[in-house]
């Protein structure tokens, strides 16, 4: 047990789109869970096997909030889970939809239905049991650059349905997805999206395209990361010089060039920041802000969503390995995440001048 806690402290906090109905009293109301996890694909594939009970036990339940849901039997949440950590859902990719249900017979069937349009969720994959009352499906996601949003709902072949107070959940479909970690003096870079394929390399030079090279990248669509990486990624691990302040990347697979619709990848090395998508919720979505290697003893981060409306500052807490990492929870409608860092004491650091800009849409 204390094994297990001190792995736990080191876990990032998010809500993992999560239901539960009727649990001892309430009556058939719903519940939503937030739990923790900690953003690395093979621990995080075993929390749908956990009862209940040890998620409390564990401490990986935030909190529990009563909401309004489609009536069932009790102990149920779904999780979608795209390829990279944010749970994005990438075009042309699969994503993987993990339903928990604790107190179903084994005879009950339970189906993703889900489609392009809120009105039409004319797709349905059946969710196969894996176990210990958790069931999984795997919908792949069209290619049609039309299609904007992902809509889903589970329906139960006894008339249970599992939704967001009487509407599907909703992602937005990304034609892909970039992530940044920095640890020791190694960049991971991680890409799901076009030119995802075997083969792939990552092309990159340093500080506005000087020493160009090439790296190879793996690709990471193995059974135990089927959860969290359903459709497949691809991950770069780079030595960063000493000298180095600023990377400059593009991708190659699959017989295409990869350049982020002609504006190149460029990222801060000192610091190394990042932000990502963590959950979205019927009035809110919650995003988590990364910081490593910068030069400020004390990080708070001073955003604004939009083009710099509605500033705010938030104190971000260290995590380990010279990362600094805090959540934020937006507006719904909130498209863009502007940043900058100060220590608050005069101290400031903004990406060149350019500021750190994204898209949380």
């Amino acid at each position: 047990m204390k094994k297990i806690l001190g792995i736990l402290f080191l876990f990032t906090v998010f809500t993992g789109c999560s239901v539960t109905t009727g649990d001892n009293g309430d009556n058939g109301v719903a519940k939503e869970i937030e739990f923790k996890t900690s953003g690395n694909a093979v621990i995080d594939a075993s929390l749908p096997y956990l009862s209940l009970e040890e998620l409390k036990a564990f401490d990986l339940i935030e909190k529990g909030e009563v909401k309004t849901m489609s009536s069932g039997p009790t102990g149920a949440f779904t999780i979608l889970y795209g390829p990279l950590h944010d749970h994005r859902v990438i075009r042309g990719k699969k994503v993987g939809i993990s339903f928990l249900q604790y107190t179903s017979s084994s005879d009950d069937k339970f189906y993703v239905e889900y489609g392009y349009s809120p009105d039409s969720l004319t797709q349905s994959e059946e969710l196969s049991r894996t176990g210990y009352g958790n069931m999984v499906a795997f919908c792949p996601v069209t290619s049609d650059s039309a299609a904007n949003k992902f809509y889903y709902r589970i329906k139960g072949d006894k008339g249970y349905v599992y939704d967001d107070d009487g509407k599907p959940f909703e992602y937005k479909i990304y034609n892909r997805a970039v992530s940044y970690r920095l640890y020791d003096n190694k960049l991971e870079i991680n890409y799901s999206g076009p030119a995802l394929a075997n083969g792939i390399y990552i092309h990159a030079g340093w500080n506005n395209w000087n020493d160009t090279f090439d790296a190879g990248m793996r690709v990471d669509n193995y059974e135990i990361f089927k959860y969290a990486y359903p459709g497949g990624c691809a991950t770069a691990s780079i030595d960063v010089p000493w000298w180095a302040n600023y990377i400059d990347f593009v991708f190659n697979g699959n017989g295409m060039w990869d350049n982020n619709n002609g504006d190149d990848w460029h990222s801060s090395l000192r610091p190394l920041v990042d932000a990502r998508v963590e959950n979205v919720g019927s009035d809110k979505k919650d995003i988590t802000i990364y910081y490593s290697a910068g030069s400020l003893d004390n990080v708070i981060a001073h955003y604004s969503l939009n083009d710099w409306h509605d500033v705010n500052d938030q104190q971000m807490s260290y995590y380990y390995g010279g990362q600094w990492n805090s959540r934020i929870s937006v507006p719904l409608d909130a498209s863009e995440l502007n940043m900058v860092f100060t220590d608050g004491k005069g101290n400031w650091e903004n990406n060149f001048n350019k500021n750190w800009n994204f898209d949380i849409e």
